[in-house]
């Protein structure tokens, strides 16, 4: 293991952002949440993460090792997304989608889309609203090709 960068102190907004994006640019960490369930906090990697469902004041997340039940509503959550950059409007082809009242959708976890759901590599189905359904269109090709654009850099 080799250091990468030093920062010094006092560290500048700037820098460290410089410093994060290389690091996100090279894959060397995971993006991930802390979350508390059961008064146990627990880190949530966000790839892990197949869809979010609003239920009260709990969020139901669904990852491929199986439901968390934190106590948080879905604005709080969406609004940690959104500051990790993972969240927002759909023309900007961000990962995590609000597609239905109380669903937010990973668009990573989706096989394919149509006019009433999301089909997701596990075989579940999140809903998409009616309205919602061409920005979600747009959402997802938008992330193909950010996802894609990406991989070719």
């Amino acid at each position: 293991m080799q250091a990468m960068d030093y920062i010094i102190k006092p560290v500048s907004k700037e820098r460290l952002r410089s410093v994060m994006n290389r690091l996100d640019k090279q894959g060397n960490f995971r993006r991930a949440l802390e979350i508390k369930e059961n008064r146990m906090t627990r880190r949530l990697y966000l790839d892990d993460i197949l869809y979010v469902r609003s239920v009260g004041h709990f969020l139901e997340i669904q990852t491929a090792a199986g439901m968390l039940k934190p106590y948080m509503t879905l604005e709080y959550f969406l609004s940690r997304l959104k500051l990790l950059g993972e969240y927002g409007e759909a023309s900007l082809g961000l990962r995590f989608q609000n597609c239905c009242r109380g669903y937010v959708v990973s668009l990573d976890q989706v096989c394919s889309l149509t006019p009433y759901d999301f089909l997701l590599t596990d075989g579940s189905r999140v809903p998409i609203s009616r309205p919602k359904y061409k920005e979600m269109k747009t959402a997802y090709a938008n992330y193909l090709f950010r996802k894609t654009r990406s991989a070719t850099n």
